[in-house]
């Protein structure tokens, strides 16, 4: 843990609860998850030393967080929390509780200045003012992002993926096709909201610079149920 010290405060606090949950929860689900040792397993295999997701953390998060360990149920760092000392838990609880709410989504740009970030969701329409700088993204661009909030800071957590402006419109009609076919509801935004937190793997496959396979389905994950 003393690797993040040199780190401002924030940023080391938000490495050192990933790096603990990530390490308590491969301990628990190998005793007692084998469908999320089994998801583990093979997207790290897949997609985890992938080039384009060099930051280390973006993979292992959703596996983390937004991977129910059945359906319907608990992540496994939700489940992490019930199980640790209660001092150790409440250092992470803040942290583990915006990692949960948190999930991927497609957002375009409207202003990325030095220091803060302007961006407009896809689908939802959600603005939301990023305090960080995505390094000079051009206006119209879409990026895909992990947004989380944390003591009132709205930050990424893992490495964006972006398509060109002229991609909106493809991007747009790919998603909402994906939607109506494997999350579909009567409510557009909860069926996108769904698709964006689930499909994870799908999403790897198609940010993916080494992965030689075919563009996973958006259940893709399912297939971890079915092992059981």
């Amino acid at each position: 843990m003393k690797s993040y010290d040199h780190l401002p405060d924030f940023v080391a606090y938000c490495m050192k609860c990933f790096t603990e949950i990530e390490m308590l929860s491969l301990a628990l689900m190998h005793e007692k998850y084998p469908v999320v040792e089994r998801c583990y397993t093979e997207i790290m295999k897949l997609f985890g030393k992938d080039d384009a997701f060099s930051d280390g953390v973006a993979v292992p998060s959703w596996i983390l967080f937004n991977f129910p360990h059945l359906p319907g149920k608990e992540t496994i760092a939700e489940i992490v929390l019930n199980n640790i000392d209660p001092e150790l838990a409440e250092y992470l609880t803040p942290f583990v509780a915006a990692a949960v709410s948190s999930r991927f989504g497609l957002y375009e740009i409207i202003n990325d200045g030095r220091k803060t970030c302007h961006l407009r969701e896809l689908i939802t329409g959600a603005k939301v003012k990023l305090d960080q700088s995505l390094g000079g993204v051009s206006r119209g661009c879409v990026e895909l992002l992990r947004v989380m909030i944390i003591d009132g800071k709205t930050f990424i957590f893992g490495d964006s993926h972006g398509f060109p402006p002229e991609k909106k419109n493809d991007i747009l009609n790919m998603v909402e096709t994906k939607m109506s076919l494997y999350y579909n509801n009567s409510d557009p935004i909860k069926s996108y909201e769904k698709m964006m937190r689930l499909s994870g793997p799908y999403w790897f496959s198609i940010a993916a610079k080494d992965y030689p396979g075919d563009i996973l389905n958006p259940d893709f994950q399912q297939k971890y149920y079915r092992a059981r």
